[in-house]
Parts: structure tokens; sequence; C-alpha cells
């Protein structure tokens, strides 16, 4: 009997996980934005080669897309480059478990155990 509950239970995880795809969209953002400042402040920001402003100001950037530079640029200065480097966080993996598969999942099996399977009792 015991395997016909964990069958069930099995059951139940997967569907949770195979039919709420949009869960991830919990703790995940197509963009974000990276705030720009320098010393002295109206520095030249340039990405990728294109003007975008003076310093201070913050960009948006497209998480998917690879290889963007940075350069600040200001006279009488050395110019600065940075590489945006894509990195995974384990948070979003994490918030995703926390706030959609755990709520959906415990209460399923809660249900699951409390009947054996044979049918629901109606009134």
């Amino acid at each position: 009997m015991w395997r016909k509950k964990a069958g069930l239970v099995l059951l139940v995880i997967l569907m949770g996980v195979f039919l709420t795809p949009g869960c991830a969209m919990v703790t995940w953002v197509p963009e974000q934005g990276i705030p720009i400042t320098s010393t002295p402040s109206r520095a030249t920001v340039i990405v990728n080669g294109v003007r975008k402003g003076v310093t201070p100001l913050t960009i948006w950037f497209k998480r998917k897309q690879k290889g963007q530079i940075i350069r600040i640029e200001s006279l009488g200065y050395h110019p600065v480059e940075i590489r945006l480097i894509k990195m995974t966080s384990g948070a979003p993996l994490l918030g995703n478990l926390l706030l959609g598969l755990v709520p959906g999942v415990v209460p399923a099996i809660r249900h699951s155990l409390a009947y054996d399977g044979e049918g629901f009792n109606t009134v």
C-alpha cells in the first residue's frame, strides 16, 4: 500500500513541476539595471561602442545578451572598461522552490496521505 502512495506522491510532484512553468517568473526578470557613477561625475558612458549618456545613470541590459562592454571616459583620466560576465545564482532556484513547489506539493502530499487511494468520501 505504501508503494501506491509513494507513486501517487511522485506523480503529484512531477505534475507540479511540469505543469507550472510560470512559477519561474516569481524571481526571474529579463532585464537588469546597472547603476553607473563616477568621480568626478559627468563622465561619458559608452556601451558596446554606443554612447549612452553621462554619469550618474542606470543602464538596462538584457540578461541573455553576452559580451557587454561598458566604457567610462572623462577628459584628463584614463578610460575604464568593464566587461560584464553572465553568472547564474542559486537564489532564483531556491526562491522558486520555496515560493512555488513547496506550497503546491505539501498540501498535495498531505491530501494523498489522508486518503488510502480508494476514493473520496462524499456526503
